[in-house]
């Protein structure tokens, strides 16, 4: 079987989830797959060697650093003819030409549901694009039971004919120690104490509630700080407004982070506190996972595809209660849950969130797609 993979998500800049997903499927799957030849085609060769490695049955193919369209109208249908690919596995969209069986992640339609976060012009265009390639492909696969059941819902399509192949969490935090981490936070922040979180900055992740919320717990008297790491995508002006009203007694206990690199993200989760994700709206959610495995006190929303994270209890919340989340952050920072429970978590979070049983239930489901 030749199986082509689209990772020209791997030449953008700003690393997204997509790529993670990838990386950890893939890399998983190569060592059970020595049947399949897989194609990764990008644009950068070099950084899909560097995560994928160098196999008898890995060939990469470079492509052009072109848009979208060029992509999905020739450039992908001319690399399968070219190649002779048996299935090829994108991201949201496939090519318009079909010339093979193929396979696609839609990992969140999220703009169905709150279309208050998303521009219209987002909408409008990726509503008419994803529907469409849901419909014509030969395998539908998603990351969250949410995301099956709104797929299903939105677009006519029985469940029975989407697959669950969720993201997965490696334990990136086993041989760091926490007094390395706090040395190197202390060394490079300046910073001792701390509220963790991570993700990228837009309204639908909520940080302008957490802010509120850290504020009106006064953990900022006790020296704890907020730290808030992540790219801004969509611009918050409730956040500028109100750091703008904080006194320096506030505000200087207040920093965020964007192009961390991933060894300075990782002291960071190990030497938090404390990790809050009010996210209103996630197709997934692995920020959250990736606290619970550095084994510190999480607090998550308990919406959209984070409901699933039934293990968090009891701090799986409804976080847009700000009197009910800054009560609990200020709990969380002055009683925190025992080392034992804490472990208890991470031992859940690797069993159900794990490459290698994913990437099996993948080969699984792959090996039956010619008689689809």
């Amino acid at each position: 079987m030749k199986l082509l993979i689209d990772c020209h998500c791997f030449d953008y800049p700003v690393p997204q989830g997509i790529n993670t997903y990838l990386r950890g499927l893939y890399g998983s799957l190569i060592p059970k797959a020595k049947n399949i030849e897989f194609f990764f085609a990008a644009n950068n060769i070099d950084s899909l060697i560097n995560i994928f490695g160098e196999e008898k049955n890995i060939t990469y193919l470079k492509i052009p650093a072109k848009g979208s369209l060029l992509r999905l109208m020739s450039i992908f249908p001319s690399l399968i003819k070219e190649n002779h690919i048996d299935i090829a596995h994108f991201q949201y969209v496939a090519p318009f030409i079909k010339n093979c069986k193929t396979v696609v992640t839609l990992h969140d339609i999220l703009f169905k549901d709150f279309p208050q976060y998303f521009p219209i012009g987002y909408r409008l265009s990726k509503g008419i694009l994803f529907k469409y390639t849901a419909k014509r492909t030969d395998l539908l696969l998603t990351v969250s039971e949410y995301s099956k059941r709104q797929i299903a819902i939105h677009y006519g399509i029985s469940e029975s004919k989407i697959k669950v192949t969720p993201n997965a969490i490696i334990d990136r935090f086993a041989n760091v120690s926490l007094s390395d981490a706090k040395n190197y936070v202390k060394k490079h922040y300046g910073i001792d104490t701390y509220i963790l979180y991570v993700s990228r900055l837009e309204p639908r992740k909520d940080q302008f509630g957490l802010l509120k919320s850290y504020i009106k717990s006064g953990l900022f008297l006790e020296g704890v700080d907020m730290v808030i790491v992540g790219e801004e995508s969509i611009c918050d002006t409730r956040i500028k407004k109100l750091l703008a009203t904080l006194s320096f007694e506030i505000s200087s206990h207040i920093h965020f982070f964007n192009g961390i690199s991933d060894d300075a993200l990782t002291y960071l989760f190990k030497s938090a506190e404390l990790f809050v994700y009010p996210s209103k709206a996630e197709g997934f959610g692995i920020p959250p996972l990736e606290a619970a495995v550095s084994e510190i006190p999480t607090i998550c929303n308990n919406t959209t595809a984070m409901c699933d994270f039934d293990f968090f209890k009891p701090r799986l919340i409804d976080t847009s209660n700000l009197d009910v989340l800054s009560h609990l952050m200020r709990d969380c920072i002055m009683n925190p849950p025992a080392k034992e429970e804490l472990f208890a978590i991470k031992k859940k979070v690797m069993e159900r969130y794990n490459w290698d049983r994913i990437a099996q239930d993948y080969l699984e489901i792959l090996s039956n797609i010619r008689t689809i």
